[in-house]
C-alpha cells in the first residue's frame, strides 16, 4: 500500500462558485499557482490529513477549481474553508526549476497590463517579481494580499497595488525637487 505523500499547505478554500461544486482557491504561495491544473492532484485537510482530489478544471482570475466527486453543492459545502495542500515532491521539484510565474502578464487592479514577469527573483525579505513593461522594469515584492487573481488559460496574474508603487522613482523625484 502506497504512502499518502507529504503536503505544502498552499492555502484554502474560500467559497462556493456555481451550483455543480466548483470551489474558489485563496492561494497563499505564488510558487502553488502553476501547480493549479487539469490533471494535477489538489489535497483537501480533513482531519489533519490530506484527501486528494483530481482537478478537472481550473479557470478565473481567483482560482477556480472543479474536483472530481465534488458535483453538487451539498458537496462542496463540506469543503469550505478547509486548508489546502499540494504534494511536496512536486511542488519542490516545480520551486527548484525556474518559476513558472515567469512569462505570465501582470494586470493592476483596473485590469491594465502593467507588464510581464522576467524573473522571481529571491531577496533577504522575500520573493520579488521582475516585472518588464514597455520602456520600463520594476520590482514588486510578493505579498499575498495583494493577489486579486490568477488565470492560468491566460497567463494573467491580477494584483492590487499600493498607490505610488509602479512610479516611486517619480515620487522621489517630485520629493528631491521640494526640498
Amino acid at each position: 500500500m502506497p504512502t499518502p505523500p507529504e503536503l505544502s499547505l498552499i492555502g484554502r478554500i474560500s467559497r462556493k462558485h456555481g451550483f455543480k461544486g466548483a470551489l474558489v482557491l485563496d492561494i497563499d504561495q505564488a510558487e502553488a499557482l502553476p501547480l493549479l491544473k487539469k490533471g494535477n492532484f489538489l489535497f483537501v485537510v480533513d482531519n489533519e490529513k490530506g484527501v486528494p482530489f483530481l482537478m478537472e478544471d481550473v479557470y478565473g482570475h481567483q482560482p477556480i477549481v472543479e474536483l472530481r466527486l465534488i458535483d453538487s453543492e451539498e458537496k462542496a459545502n463540506w469543503c469550505l474553508g478547509r486548508r489546502i495542500g499540494l504534494d511536496r515532491s512536486q511542488f519542490k521539484s516545480r520551486q527548484k526549476s525556474s518559476s513558472e510565474l515567469v512569462g505570465l502578464w501582470v494586470l493592476d487592479a483596473q485590469s491594465q497590463r502593467i507588464g510581464s514577469i522576467a524573473s522571481v527573483d529571491q531577496y533577504p525579505g522575500g520573493p520579488m517579481l521582475n516585472i518588464q513593461g514597455p520602456g520600463t522594469s520594476v520590482l514588486i515584492p510578493w505579498v499575498e494580499e495583494w493577489v486579486l487573481g490568477y488565470d492560468p488559460k491566460k497567463k494573467e496574474l491580477s494584483l492590487d497595488l499600493p498607490e505610488g508603487l509602479l512610479n516611486i522613482d517619480e515620487i522621489e523625484s517630485e520629493n528631491d525637487a521640494q526640498e
